[in-house]
């Protein structure tokens, strides 16, 4: 007699997993979440270059305009006017007249605009500074200071500065960063024909490239230069560059900003008072 086998057989176990359209789904998701989660990462980054590039232009307008504030409002400055003649103090000499205080013509690279020239004296260890920011304040000597501003571009591939020189444009400071151009006008009287005039009311501003026409009608005009008109064009850190995607509403490549500086001197102040 055959044994019978009375184990039954075990049912085999069931194994749950995902199918292969559900793997798929789940990666569509993730892939697109992924790409929500980098738009909002990009529009972020993007944001947050604006504001700084904001910033910066914001704080290049103000360093700039207090570079040349502070050297233009000291123009004619010299010691001790009741005692010293302005003939000494400020002498004639290319291309000043006796006790001019401003200059300026068209800047070699005539896209970049014009260029300024201030002149002023500071007597021994006195706190007057020049448009480096170098004050005679530690010198026992007097000195005799001569400021020029341009702007200045190295090459075509590396952004224009604004720039002064202490030594009649031979050596160049730069100053600020991404400033396009300059344009200088000056605040004349018409009425004022005698040189060195002081207190005379501003009745018109000049352009730069109509003083000489100016002077022509009257030689006494560089001379009698009570105010400077300064407009500085920046490179707009929003402006879309070649190649990439346009930014909304910014259409402008260079800002603008304007400002009309007194020199002190014309409207009867001692710019060492002043300071």
């Amino acid at each position: 007699m055959k044994c019978r086998n009375t184990r039954r057989a075990r049912p085999r176990a069931h194994h749950s997993g995902f199918s292969l359209i559900e793997l798929s789904v789940a990666m569509l998701v993730a892939l697109f979440l992924m790409a929500g989660a980098f738009s909002i990462l990009q529009s972020t980054h993007k944001a947050s270059d604006a504001q700084t590039g904001l910033a910066k232009l914001q704080d290049n307008e103000r360093i700039a305009l207090t570079m040349m504030s502070a050297v233009i409002e000291a123009g004619g400055y010299y010691p001790s006017p009741y005692n010293n003649p302005i003939n000494t103090q400020l002498p004639a000499g290319a291309p000043f007249q006796v006790g001019q205080i401003v200059y300026g013509t068209a800047n070699p690279t005539a896209a970049l605009g014009d260029t300024l020239i201030v002149r002023y004296n500071a007597d021994a260890n006195e706190d007057v500074i020049d448009c480096t920011g170098t004050s005679n304040s530690t010198n026992g000597a007097p000195a005799f200071y001569t400021n020029e501003f341009r702007v200045l571009q190295d090459s075509a591939n590396t952004p224009p500065y604004l720039a002064c020189s202490v030594d009649g444009g031979t050596t160049f400071a730069k100053l600020v960063d991404n400033v396009a151009k300059m344009e200088v006008s000056y605040g004349i009287s018409s009425t004022a024909t005698a040189a060195n005039s002081l207190g005379a009311a501003v009745d018109s501003y000049v352009k730069t490239a109509d003083m000489p026409a100016a002077v022509t009608a009257n030689s006494a005009v560089w001379t009698n230069v009570y105010s400077v008109k300064v407009k500085l064009s920046f490179v707009n850190p929003l402006y879309s560059q070649p190649g990439q995607a346009v930014t909304p509403g910014q259409t402008q490549q260079f800002l603008t900003i304007t400002k009309v500086i007194g020199i002190m001197s014309r409207m009867g102040s001692d710019i060492v008072s002043f300071q």
